[in-house]
């Protein structure tokens, strides 16, 4: 082969070599219609993706936030843990803690004033059931001598009118036995008249001018003032006759418990054991001081709640300078209950019985047992104080306090 032709062969060769290694372009181009499709279908598919995205990324910052919330939520619950902790342990509450025990060397002294006491208010009791039924009679009385004055033509004051049996020839006896039925009441005045005198149409003006004027007597202004004295303020009569009588059943509820063969106790470190006073002790404890008057409050407090009559009464001393101070004056309030500061306006009570066993009860539920809010380890005065009070003081003037009562109890 020529050399000449040999070249012309490498050439086109290399031309062919060329020509394989370009980009093969399409033969048709793609309609105008489906080209708008394609491109918002990618639009589409664009968007959605889009949107998926910012919810995911929504999803993620909403569980990161409600992360943090529980996270910081927990962090200030731990920190208020700390800060509690920490300034119950910066608190330096020191008192006695001894107990101190007395023998019941007054419970005979007290039966006996119990006993009385209870005397006292039976009697009364039974005098405003008497003086009803006084009144009750005296207005039957009435009614009947009524209807015999329209009977026998004679006025209401006549047969009321009493003669000296001497001279008179035979009793009326239908005057006589109503007035019979109101003198077995009375017991006085007028079972006397009754045996001295008649009543009835033997009284009429024709006898009363024959007889001298000391042998003639008028019953009816007797029985008026009777009438007005037993019926005065009968709602009222009432109301104290209910309360008597709530006041004996309390009573005799003291006489029972007097607990002749248990220790008088006070105890610091357990305010829930009780003291087994009686209300006569703790007057006597009391004596000459403001709370005298308040000894069957203290009482209550320990019977109804169950917390040491002597723990309360020294709350009480100490909180209201032995019942002395403005707040306990003006607000009945002896304990302190929901005064925070000088300025604190307190939880009051309509009276000092109420405020004292307002405490009581706030004592047991919330200082006194585990589930309490306020309970701090014991159900002691050091416990108590932690919450009860800012002064770490306090449990030790509480506690010295009922110290020195203990010394008065005989």
């Amino acid at each position: 082969m020529k050399k000449s032709s040999i070249r012309t062969f490498l050439i086109f060769g290399l031309l062919l070599a060329l020509l394989a290694r370009q980009p093969v372009f399409a033969a048709e181009t793609m309609p105008a219609s489906e080209e708008k499709q394609t491109e918002e279908a990618a639009v589409t598919t664009s968007e959605e993706s889009s949107t998926k995205e910012e919810l995911n990324t929504q999803v993620k910052q909403d569980s990161f936030s409600e992360s943090t919330e529980v996270k910081e939520k927990t962090a200030k619950e731990k920190k208020k843990q700390k800060d509690k902790k920490k300034k119950e342990k910066k608190r330096n509450i020191e008192a006695p803690e001894e107990t101190v025990k007395k023998a019941p060397v007054m419970v005979p002294e007290v039966k006996k004033q119990l006993q009385k006491e209870l005397k006292e208010l039976n009697s009364e009791r039974s005098s405003l059931v008497h003086a009803q039924e006084i009144h009750k009679a005296i207005t039957k009385l009435y009614r009947k001598l009524e209807i015999i004055s329209a009977q026998e033509a004679l006025p209401l004051e006549v047969l009321l009118t009493g003669v000296k049996k001497e001279n008179t020839t035979a009793a009326d006896y239908n005057v006589n036995q109503e007035l019979s039925a109101v003198a077995v009441l009375e017991k006085g005045t007028l079972d006397t008249y009754l045996k001295d005198y008649t009543f009835g149409t033997q009284g009429s003006m024709s006898v009363l001018n024959a007889v001298k004027e000391d042998q003639v007597i008028q019953l009816k202004p007797y029985l008026d003032q009777q009438l007005k004295e037993t019926g005065q303020s009968l709602k009222k009569r009432k109301k104290r006759q209910k309360k008597l009588e709530q006041q004996i059943i309390e009573k005799e509820k003291e006489i029972a418990n007097l607990k002749a063969d248990k220790d008088r106790v006070f105890s610091p470190t357990n305010l829930l054991e009780p003291s087994n006073l009686s209300v006569p002790e703790i007057q006597d404890m009391l004596k000459g001081t403001a709370l005298e008057e308040q000894a069957s409050a203290f009482y209550k407090c320990e019977q109804e709640y169950g917390v040491n009559a002597v723990a309360v009464m020294g709350i009480a001393i100490h909180e209201s300078a032995w019942g002395t101070s403005r707040r306990a004056r003006e607000d009945n309030n002896l304990t302190g209950y929901g005064v925070t500061s000088d300025s604190a306006k307190g939880i009051n009570a309509n009276t000092k019985e109420q405020n004292l066993l307002m405490t009581a009860k706030l004592l047991k539920e919330k200082y006194l047992v585990p589930e309490g809010i306020y309970y701090w380890k014991t159900p002691s005065l050091i416990g108590v104080n932690y919450h009860y009070c800012v002064g770490d003081e306090w449990a030790a003037a509480v506690t010295n306090y009922g110290y020195q009562l203990m010394e008065k109890l005989k």
